[in-house]
């Protein structure tokens, strides 16, 4: 699921339950007004097809509630109801059916929450007196006044939460399933696992040769899944979807085009059908450098802007464009490819880095191409991460400079968040994504919130 959050790739009218007696409330794409998960920044869900029946409402805000628990700390259903937009009885109703669904489990309470102890014979409230019984003296509470005998007060108010009862609060069931993502590169695969709360809960990498061929090096990402599942103890049927991130222009979930150092047989692999062939499971596919930016919008650097390039620093150097909050991909998913004109000199870089001659203007030939997409896409700022960003630190103020030197209007250049694990955080967010649209489209076409076990037929 949504560190989706569950986010679905279309932007349309949010739907919602205004009252209990279901009368609809339209609204445009918002953000959650609720905690998020370690920063992350993706909104509640929009749907792509407003609907009247309130039965298809109650399926939506039940979803809305769903993204809002996934994406935070266990939450009351006061706060789940204010936030999402509906009443208190509706929410009961939400819940309950979250509940029975096996999405969410209650989970401990909010010691915090519990009324203070009530003083025996008198009820007594902040602020208000109390009522005394015939012939007896109350003592006056501090700030409160004293109550003349047989004199009763006004009758107090019900108090919200009763006495030592906290609150109970809500939480992603355990049993709600597992992302798996899948990351080869030219000299190693890694694999890691993590709940729908986008929690990591297993990671395996192994070192391969940079010869290896394609076939191999394909089958090797299947193997290292498998024992990946067997360390952790999770089932091939608990995962609901595999996100596989691949250095190279990805089309359809094929290799369409890799330009990069090593990896022969590369270029055609179908990492899509290979993977869902073997494991019998929901594959998507995306290239490195996009699931990077992905990770870095979604919990890292860019997760408050709505549009930056982003740069991928390893020993290949790569480039991808987050517009609008999302990540644009172009026709064929080659947006970035600046790295392939020659005139920009990163194949310097790239060879250097596999241990070819040393480049000396690291940060004028990195800026270089910076400018030239800065120029292009005109982004909010720029953010360079990746297994490299460290030593991109230690020079970023040249970088900066190289910039400015060409972009009559200037961004701000960041460093990410996050270094050599950015493409395996941006493959989980990318599985997590792939089913949050999975089911707001089941919501929106069939009316009933799936449970979390249907989830993967459902991600085309």
């Amino acid at each position: 699921m949504v560190t989706s959050g569950f986010e679905s790739p279309e932007v349309g009218r949010r739907v919602e339950l205004s009252s209990d007696s279901g009368s609809p409330r339209g609204r445009g794409p918002q953000r959650s007004g609720g905690g998020t998960l370690r920063g992350a920044t993706s909104s509640l869900l929009s749907y792509g097809r407003p609907a009247g029946r309130p039965a298809l409402l109650r399926s939506l805000n039940s979803l809305n509630a769903l993204t809002l628990v996934q994406q935070s700390p266990p939450q009351t259903a006061a706060h789940i109801a204010r936030t999402i937009g509906v009443s208190r009885t509706a929410i009961e109703a939400i819940l309950a059916d979250l509940l029975a669904a096996g999405w969410l489990t209650r989970v401990s309470a909010d010691a915090s929450a519990t009324a203070a102890p009530v003083t025996p014979n008198a009820t007594a409230m902040p602020g208000r007196p109390t009522t005394a019984m015939p012939g007896q003296t109350t003592a006056a509470t501090p700030g409160q006044p004293t109550v003349t005998p047989g004199r009763p007060a006004a009758t107090p108010m019900r108090p919200a939460v009763a006495p030592g009862r906290p609150a109970a609060r809500y939480g992603l069931a355990p049993g709600t399933g597992y992302v798996a993502a899948v990351e080869f590169d030219s000299a190693r695969t890694a694999v890691t696992l993590a709940d729908l709360a986008g929690t990591t809960v297993g990671l395996k990498e192994r070192a391969v040769a940079e010869d290896l061929p394609g076939d191999e090096r394909a089958q090797g990402g299947v193997i290292l899944l498998r024992e990946a599942l067997a360390a952790t103890g999770v089932t091939t049927g608990e995962v609901r979807c595999v996100a596989v991130a691949s250095p190279g222009v990805i089309d359809q979930g094929r290799v369409r085009h890799f330009g990069g150092h090593g990896m022969p047989g590369w270029i055609g692999q179908d990492l899509g059908a290979t993977l869902r062939q073997a494991l019998g499971l929901p594959v998507v596919v995306e290239g490195d450098s996009a699931l990077a930016a992905l990770a870095e919008r979604r919990v890292g650097a860019g997760r408050s802007c709505e549009s930056f390039v982003y740069i991928y620093s390893g020993r290949r150097t790569g480039a991808a464009i987050v517009s609008g909050g999302r990540l644009l991909r172009g026709a064929h998913g080659a947006t970035g490819l600046v790295g392939e004109l020659p005139e920009l000199r990163w194949r310097d870089l790239e060879v250097a880095a596999y241990g070819g001659t040393p480049v000396e203007d690291v940060a004028p030939i990195l800026g270089l191409g910076i400018a030239a997409m800065v120029l292009a896409v005109d982004p909010e700022v720029v953010i360079i991460g990746g297994p490299h960003r460290d030593r991109i630190g230690a020079i970023l103020d040249d970088v900066r400079a190289a910039v400015a030197q060409r972009c009559p209007v200037t961004p701000p250049v960041w460093l990410g968040e996050f270094g050599a694990e950015a493409v395996l955080r941006g493959a989980v967010w990318l599985g997590l994504d792939a089913i949050g649209a999975a089911l707001a489209t089941a919501v929106s076409d069939q009316g009933v919130l799936p449970s979390p076990a249907d989830v993967g037929a459902l991600i085309g």
